[in-house]
C-alpha cells in the first residue's frame, strides 16, 4: 500500500480552515460524547472545530482522496509542556521521546487496513524522530478498536457519568509495528469483500471504520449477540449467508479462484433457502 501520509501547512490559514471544518463534520455526529464538548474549542455556528494546543506546537498529518478532500487526521504534540489529558487529570510525562495524540479521525469509508498502515506509516515516522512513548485518552466504547492498533489503558476515570481511558503506546516494542503490518495484509481480503457488501447502493450503508456499523447501526457481518427482527430496509446478515457470500467472493477475487467443499455446501443452501423463499412469495401473490 503506497504512502498516503502528508502534513499539513498549520501556518496557511486556508489549511487550518479545511481541517477545523473536517474536524467540526467527524465528531459533530457523536453528540454522545459530551466530554469532548468541554476539551477542544467550539464553534458550533461556523462548524469548526480545533484542539486547545497552539499550532505551531502540533504537527497535523493528513490524509486525502482522489478530489483532494481530508478523509483522515491525526494531531500529534510532540513532547508537550501542557498535555491536552490533563483536563481529564491524567500526567503525561514531560521528558524526550515523549508524544500525545490529540485527535484521530476518518471520514466516508475508510477501512482498517487503510487505518493500520496509517498509524504504521506514523508511528514508523515518529520513531524515527526520536519518539518512543505515546500517550492519548478515548472514550470507553472506542478502547477495543484502539487496542487492536496497539495501544493499551493505562488508567481510566469515571467523569461526569462518563468513563475516560487514558492510553500509552511504546514505540521501542518491535512487534508492535510488525503487528501493524499484519493486520494491514489480513484484511484486505477482508475489506474488499466488506466493501463489496456494502457497495452498490446509496450513502447510508458505507460502514463507519471505527464502529463498523452503517446509518441503519448495522453491520455487513454476523453478529450472535445481536437480534434481527428482519426488515425491507436494513437487515443483519447470518452466519450461513456470510460464509457463502464470502466463499462466493473469493472464488471470483481471490487468488486461487475456488471453493472448498464447506463453502460450496453453505452457498447451496443459501441459494436453495432463497428459492424456496421466492416461490412461496409466488404462490401468495397468486392466491
Amino acid at each position: 500500500m503506497r504512502s498516503e501520509l502528508t502534513r499539513l501547512d498549520t501556518s496557511a490559514i486556508d489549511a487550518r480552515d479545511e481541517y477545523e471544518r473536517a474536524f467540526y463534520e467527524a465528531f459533530a455526529r457523536t453528540p454522545s460524547n459530551r466530554l469532548v464538548r468541554q476539551l477542544w474549542r467550539w464553534d458550533d455556528a461556523g462548524r469548526r472545530l480545533a484542539t486547545r494546543v497552539a499550532y505551531e506546537d502540533q504537527d497535523i498529518w493528513v490524509v486525502r482522496n482522489a478530489d483532494g478532500a481530508l478523509v483522515a487526521c491525526v494531531a500529534v504534540s510532540v513532547e508537550p509542556q501542557q498535555a491536552q489529558s490533563a483536563a481529564y487529570g491524567f500526567v503525561v510525562p514531560r521528558m524526550a521521546g515523549v508524544f500525545e495524540v490529540l485527535t484521530f479521525f476518518t471520514h466516508g469509508t475508510f477501512g482498517f487496513a487503510r487505518i493500520a498502515h496509517l498509524w504504521r506509516e506514523l508511528l514508523t515516522r515518529m520513531r524515527a524522530t526520536g519518539q518512543i512513548e505515546g500517550y492519548a485518552t478515548c472514550a470507553e466504547s472506542l478502547l477495543p478498536f484502539y487496542r487492536r492498533i496497539g495501544w493499551e489503558r493505562a488508567a481510566q476515570k469515571e467523569i461526569e457519568g462518563e468513563t475516560r481511558c487514558f492510553l500509552v503506546l511504546r514505540l521501542d516494542r518491535e512487534p508492535m509495528l510488525g503487528r501493524l503490518r499484519r493486520h494491514e495484509d489480513a484484511c484486505d481480503e477482508e475489506r474488499r469483500f466488506v466493501e463489496a457488501l456494502s457497495s452498490g447502493g446509496d450513502p447510508r450503508l458505507d460502514l463507519d471504520p471505527i464502529t463498523g456499523r452503517n446509518a441503519y447501526g448495522c453491520r455487513t457481518t454476523p453478529d450472535a449477540a445481536e437480534t434481527s427482527f428482519g426488515s425491507t430496509t436494513i437487515s443483519l446478515v447470518s452466519a450461513s449467508a456470510f460464509v457463502a457470500a464470502r466463499a462466493c467472493h473469493r472464488s471470483i477475487s481471490g487468488p486461487d479462484r475456488s471453493i472448498d467443499a464447506s463453502a460450496a455446501q453453505a452457498t447451496a443452501q443459501v441459494i436453495q433457502g432463497s428459492e424456496l423463499w421466492l416461490t412461496a412469495v409466488n404462490e401468495l401473490a397468486k392466491s
